[in-house]
């Protein structure tokens, strides 16, 4: 198994246990992600991340993230970096 490969694998088993990622919620931030075959998570993992999106409204309010559509509809500002782990 590669060391990305490792490394994702970390940052998914982190999410689902630690109560970091909120599917409910990002599913309202992130509709996209209801439909998204894998999962909410997944879609997290393979494209929120990428484009800024928080995993939870707490990340949110600390990230102010204005990268996702709910973000961009209420007039959000500049993007914030991608979330990092």
């Amino acid at each position: 198994m590669s060391e990305a490969a490792v490394s994702l694998a970390s940052i998914r088993e982190y999410l689902s246990t630690s109560g970091t990622f909120d599917a409910a919620w990002y599913v309202g931030r992130v509709p996209e992600a209801a439909s998204w075959p894998a999962g909410p998570l997944e879609h997290y993992l393979e494209r929120g991340r990428a484009a800024g999106y928080a995993p939870n409204s707490e990340w949110e309010a600390a990230q102010s993230c204005t990268a996702c559509p709910a973000g961009q509809a209420a007039g959000g500002g500049a993007e914030p970096a991608p979330v990092e782990f």
